[in-house]
């Protein structure tokens, strides 16, 4: 973990919850990470909440810190999803990458409906999964029915149009679909089908 002295105290947190993610992760998709050091660095407004990178994950500062004796729970909850979105990369953008942007949302859906499994399961006493159908599939029908929102796929073909990809539908409408293919197919089966996804990089 690397943030300004002032905040060193602050990152115990994020670390730990890091470090389970990985755990988690690693048990679920029967899959390690093959990267030889995590490193994880609070940079002072970053314009991301935060960033992926192979071995190494940036985090804006409000995304990383919690202090137990004065931060809300909503902070302590914000910092857990993003560590455990963060980590999630790992596999889906790093062990597996589309071959084009404009299928990204596998990147952001997967990570996204993995960050909330991976809190779930840290933190059963949270019911985020409970949430999930609330917070994120809700809101991804409401965001659905705007004329303007794109499609989870669509072609891309000039760079410009690329940031238009990270979207309420990479975040939001994505991982609502996959919990969506999780409950018809059973979660063992979604299970093995992330497995051989991963496997076949």
């Amino acid at each position: 973990m690397w943030c300004r002295s002032a905040l060193a105290r602050h990152s115990k947190f994020a670390q730990e919850i890091a470090l389970k993610a990985r755990e988690i992760l690693t048990r679920y998709t029967n899959t390690t990470v093959k990267v030889p050091k995590m490193d994880h660095l609070a940079v002072p407004q970053l314009t991301a909440g935060a960033m992926e990178n192979w071995g190494l994950i940036i985090y804006n500062e409000n995304n990383f810190a919690y202090n137990e004796k004065k931060d809300t729970r909503h902070q302590k909850m914000r910092v857990a999803i993003t560590a455990a979105h963060e980590m999630a990369h790992q596999w889906f953008g790093n062990v597996v990458s589309p071959r084009w942007w404009s299928h990204v949302w596998l990147n952001e859906g997967f990570a996204s409906f993995f960050e909330e499994y991976v809190i779930d399961e840290i933190f059963k006493d949270w019911r985020i999964m409970d949430f999930f159908v609330i917070e994120t599939q809700q809101s991804a029908l409401q965001i659905d029915i705007a004329r303007n929102m794109k499609p989870i796929t669509f072609e891309v073909n000039q760079r410009k149009e690329i940031n238009s990809l990270f979207s309420d539908s990479s975040y939001g409408k994505a991982p609502a679909i996959l919990r969506m293919l999780q409950h018809i197919v059973t979660p063992d089966v979604f299970r093995n089908g992330i497995i051989k996804y991963l496997h076949k990089q």
